[in-house]
């Protein structure tokens, strides 16, 4: 790390970090994620129903590309952690990366009439470019905040607004998104949909303009430390860390249950309830108890624990998602999917500030354990699941809507709804049931603490060994 004097209060150690660097940083992670609920949400629907390419296509391409993600991803987060150059280690890699995925999503919405092989092309062609920025952006971004700063505190705050822009971001994608699509298309989605992600590509770079300009890498691995790595080495960081797999897979559970539940619900609300004004409604009941959730959350991780506390959101969102399946299309029944919803957005809150730990945590105890900072790898392997669970709901949903006739725009069958009603309720509670990982956790408050004094203590002294050979070199 970078030679420091240690008379000097160090910000980021000593001292917090500016509360303007925590917040202007800590919208990155919402920004990601309207991206990445652009794409659950809405594309399936976009491509079968406005660009009109074949379903059975769309699923395969989605798995495809995400098969070239897994390779792209870890190689790019492995290079992350070997390289430097003269404007920081992360930061160029942020500001292509985020302004390349609002060009990228806006290319994406697009709306073309090339004819059906034309729009299939253009859709591929553009859909790759955006799904490998997204796949990038956490590589940058949690090596960012290990280099920012090595407080709890900060990162605790860093964490929660992360959460909090999360869910206005995701609020705006899922009550949003279809009024202001309406709005801005005058009657044409397609229109609506590029003129949407039009206006946030401009304000996507904008913010990452000013993002990149107020944060500050402090805390930097130099190249020669960096040499020593090897891909073997980063792997076997990842494999060998069990609460890096742990955090890893429930991360990945809870990304797959959201994108299964985005990318049907449009077909849920609009063939079983007859009523697409339901998104609008679901959105709202879903994040607002969430918020609550996360209000709470703090008190309860305390008094339970942070295993037990997701181990309860795993439990209560398999029976409430099972219990989806028996709601009949009522009014009555529409009350009752109401209130399961409230339910598993309460549940997902107290959860989700304890769950948006593990990950900074786990890169703490490979630090301790391996002598090495693997933070880049850790982001993109964090973002590659994200967009792998995207892309396997995506696939899965395509796929089923196939296997039952799926039709777009007529009344649907009897084995077509009861395939989107698989679909939104026993298919989600089987991938989030991938949670109960959680039963190996075994990180104690105790043993992190006792893990960050080792940390900030071997820290202390590289810095004086730097200083003394400094100081013998001047002499």
């Amino acid at each position: 790390m970078k030679a420091t004097d240690t008379t000097i209060p160090i910000v980021g150690i000593d001292k917090k970090i500016p509360f303007k660097e925590k917040l202007l940083f800590s919208l990155t992670p919402g920004l990601g994620t309207f991206y990445l609920a652009m794409i659950s949400t809405w594309l399936l629907f976009y491509y079968t129903d406005i660009l009109k390419i074949n379903d059975a296509f769309v699923g395969v391409m989605f798995v495809v590309v995400r098969v070239a993600d897994a390779i792209i991803t870890p190689i790019f987060g492995v290079y992350l952690d070997r390289q430097n150059t003269r404007w920081g280690k992360y930061k160029p890699w942020m500001l292509i990366i985020w302004a390349g995925m609002a060009v990228g999503g806006f290319l994406t919405f697009c709306p073309v009439n090339f004819g059906q092989l034309g729009n299939t092309i253009y859709a591929t062609v553009t859909y790759i470019i955006y799904s490998i920025f997204i796949s990038m952006n956490q590589a940058p971004t949690m090596g960012m905040t290990a280099s920012m700063t090595k407080r709890q505190d900060d990162r605790m705050t860093i964490s929660t607004q992360n959460f909090i822009w999360t869910v206005v971001f995701t609020l705006l994608v899922s009550a949003a998104s279809l009024p202001l699509i309406n709005l801005l298309g005058n009657g044409n989605q397609g229109d609506g949909f590029r003129n949407f992600m039009l206006i946030f590509m401009i304000i996507g770079i904008f913010l990452i303009l000013v993002i990149v300009k107020v944060i500050k890498e402090r805390f930097v691995f130099s190249s020669n430390e960096n040499q020593k790595l090897n891909v073997k080495a980063i792997w076997d960081s990842l494999i060998k860390n069990k609460y890096a797999m742990i955090a890893v897979l429930i991360n990945f559970s809870i990304n797959i249950f959201n994108g299964v539940r985005s990318a049907i619900g449009i077909y849920y609300y609009k063939y079983f309830f007859n009523d697409t004004n339901m998104m609008v409604i679901v959105g709202t009941l879903s994040l607002v108890p969430m918020l609550i959730g996360v209000f709470f959350s703090s008190v309860i991780t305390k008094k339970i624990g942070v295993k037990n506390n997701i181990l309860l959101m795993v439990i209560i969102t398999i029976v409430s998602s099972v219990a989806m399946f028996f709601i009949p299309a009522t009014a009555s029944g529409k009350i009752t999917f109401y209130a399961l919803y409230v339910l598993g957005g309460l549940f997902m809150g107290f959860a989700m500030p304890a769950q948006l730990t593990m990950i900074p945590l786990a890169i703490d105890y490979g630090e301790w354990k391996n002598k090495t900072s693997s933070g880049g790898f850790f982001g993109a392997i964090n973002g590659f699941t994200q967009t792998l669970a995207t892309a396997i709901s995506g696939g899965l949903i395509a796929a089923i809507l196939v296997i039952v006739n799926y039709v777009p725009n007529v009344t649907q069958s009897t084995n077509s709804l009861i395939g989107i009603k698989f679909m939104m309720s026993v298919l989600p509670a089987i991938v989030i049931s991938i949670g109960l990982v959680i039963f190996g956790w075994d990180m104690t408050d105790k043993k992190h603490q006792e893990i960050i004094e080792e940390l900030n203590k071997n820290r202390k002294s590289e810095s004086k060994d730097a200083q003394e050979i400094k100081n013998r070199i001047i002499s």
